[in-house]
């Protein structure tokens, strides 16, 4: 993913671009090597962390464009912080029909809940039909939250919840950009 943020400026140069499993274990890697006639894209930390220096920072097309990075568990983690705004993250699918998905998208709207994140996927098996990712800005766990997820689940042909988790966005923590 990184070369693909990082093409413009990758097409300016005669060399040959290989893929790694992540960028700061390729930092990593370079530090621990003698080659001295390769680069690798990472983030300012990895750099900082492995004492390597930045021979070109700020090299995305995209200076808007953020890595989100998840942290799964089994159960649900200990609270933070508990003024955090929390959101969610759902997976679902709506009928294949005029009004589908706007008519699912209304009930959040009724219960004011925003949605910051909405993709479509091309359903499996099933041309031309699509299912959801959406972020909304609700706790799960809370009884409002419940109350909310199960009446919008009445407008679904299934909803998953794939996990509630504090809103960092206005935290002042942010995901790693390539530099």
């Amino acid at each position: 993913m990184a070369i693909e943020q990082c093409r413009n400026f990758l097409d300016t140069l005669d060399v040959k671009i290989m893929e790694k499993e992540d960028t700061a274990g390729s930092v990593r890697d370079l530090r621990d090597s003698t080659r001295r006639d390769v680069a690798v894209i990472s983030s300012d930390l990895s750099a900082q962390i492995y004492g390597m220096n930045i021979l070109k920072p700020h090299i995305e097309t995209d200076p808007n464009n953020y890595t989100r990075f998840l942290l799964l568990s089994a159960r649900p983690l200990p609270e933070t912080d508990p003024t955090l705004m929390r959101k969610t993250s759902v997976y679902f699918g709506v009928q294949h029909r005029p009004g589908g998905l706007v008519t699912l998208l209304q009930e959040f709207l009724a219960r004011q809940v925003n949605i910051t994140k909405l993709e479509s996927r091309p359903r499996v098996g099933s041309p031309w039909v699509y299912d959801f990712f959406a972020d909304v800005e609700l706790d799960a766990f809370s009884d409002h939250g419940k109350a909310v997820l199960e009446h919008v689940r009445g407008y679904c042909e299934f909803m998953e919840v794939l996990g509630s988790y504090p809103d960092l966005s206005e935290s002042g923590v942010h995901s790693a950009k390539p530099q």
